[in-house]
């Protein structure tokens, strides 16, 4: 298992972004979960636009749609 002495020091104490402090990460919770999230509030947020929604994760509109057949998300 992993322990948290061996995550480097810098690493807990940097975050990516200031909403990465934000985020509620419960042990446990398959990471497909997170990711299924994290896709739909982005749609949400962009008013179901796909584009928007890719470029913003950083990921191609033909791997969002993939995701959202994946998930089974509701889209515009």
């Amino acid at each position: 298992s992993l322990d948290r002495k061996a995550i480097p020091g810098d690493y807990l104490e940097k975050s990516a972004s200031p909403y990465v402090k934000q985020l509620n990460i419960i042990p446990g919770i398959p990471m497909e979960e997170y990711e299924k999230e994290i896709i739909r509030i982005n749609l949400v947020f962009n008013s179901g636009n796909r584009e928007k929604t890719a470029k913003i994760l950083g990921i191609s509109e033909r791997t969002l749609y993939r995701k959202i057949k994946e998930f089974k998300l509701k889209h515009k």
